[in-house]
């Protein structure tokens, strides 16, 4: 057992060693992209439901020097509808740049292999297991969808944060305390996860098919 971890602990520290900052720059912003768009239009879905619109004109009547609010459902039951629409559009954009980021996974995992041919030649001479020529390669493209994913949430963050100092000076003036919604702890896990899941794919693949050519 404590052979095993240090394997897979050796191969980490490896790993680690061959993470390029320019490839986790790409998936960090490819990333954060969609995730940045879905946080802003599901603030938009939540505002514009119907269901919402006769609480916040409540409120707005409530205000002093207020004597009458009038709320159109019409226009915000198509307002929900555009906000679903844009939902749809974000996942869409999500899928591609997904296939974008394997493929970004797959050519620098395919650049590794190809530069260390002879001491992967050597290693299978010493009787090195696939398994053990691999692990280095799966962790490489897993840390690198990690840090990507993390990258992607602090640029999301902090443009939100941006975002929201000039809508909470807009909200204000009408008397609200309206901001955008920062991706809950669920969301941010999804998308370390997702980043994860996507560099391992890429990592697999390439590593699948450069050894079996070797």
């Amino acid at each position: 057992m404590r052979a095993w971890l240090r394997q897979h602990r050796q191969a980490l520290v490896r790993a680690a060693a061959r993470v390029g900052i320019l490839n986790t720059l790409v998936i960090g912003i490819a990333l954060a992209l969609p995730a940045g768009g879905y946080a802003l239009v599901d603030a938009l879905v939540v505002r514009a439901a119907p269901d919402a619109i006769e609480p916040l004109a409540a409120d707005l009547a409530k205000l002093p020097g207020v004597a009458q609010v009038q709320a159109d459902a019409v226009w915000a039951g198509r307002l929900a509808r555009i906000a679903r629409v844009a939902r749809l559009a974000v996942w869409l954009l999500a899928a591609v740049l997904a296939a974008a980021l394997v493929a970004v996974t797959f050519n620098t995992i395919r650049l590794q292999i190809v530069t260390q041919r002879e001491e992967i030649e050597v290693s299978r001479l010493l009787g090195a297991t696939d398994a053990f020529i691999r692990r280095p390669f799966y962790y490489c493209g897993l840390l690198q969808g990690l840090l990507g994913g993390a990258l992607a949430l602090a640029l999301v963050y902090g443009a939100l944060a941006l975002l929201n100092r000039e809508v909470a000076a807009l909200a204000q003036s009408y008397g609200s305390g309206f901001r955008l919604g920062a991706p809950g702890l669920a969301d941010a896990a999804a998308v370390l996860a997702f980043g994860g899941l996507l560099g391992a794919l890429g990592a697999h693949l390439s590593v699948e098919r450069q050894l079996r050519v070797m």
